[in-house]
């Protein structure tokens, strides 16, 4: 599973969902608690416009630690264009920690995607 580093007394850590090739969709982040069934905080998106893809993570950024990222994509494949990107994308203050991405081409129809980060404080594991 993919990871990202954040650090405890930096801003607010950053999820962002993101589509290319024009391919139309909508999104679901959920944000796991720690070696938990309890969602903490979701949030969802469409791809419209990307003004407003990008969401503030709960703060302190401590709790924050072991937490998993999920994000949920369901995207309409338009033809001519085949291929499609999704990325979830972490970051704070401006930089990238990491994230996950779902690259591919598909003819016609509907695509699923579900990508995975956790959270890891910075000194932890």
């Amino acid at each position: 599973m993919n990871t990202a580093t954040f650090n405890v007394t930096g801003g607010p850590i950053v999820a962002e969902v993101r589509s290319a090739f024009a391919q139309p969709g909508s999104y679901g982040i959920l944000l796991w608690e720690a070696d938990s069934n309890e969602v903490v905080m979701e949030k969802r998106g469409n791809f419209l416009n990307d003004a407003d893809d990008a969401h503030d993570l709960p703060t302190p950024n401590q709790q924050n630690h072991r937490r998993l990222v999920q994000c949920l994509v369901t995207l309409a494949i338009t033809p001519p264009i085949t291929d499609y990107r999704v990325d979830l994308i972490i970051s704070q203050d401006g930089n990238v920690l990491g994230g996950d991405s779902d690259p591919g081409s598909n003819a016609s129809g509907v695509v699923n995607s579900t990508l995975f980060v956790q959270l890891i404080a910075e000194g932890e594991a």
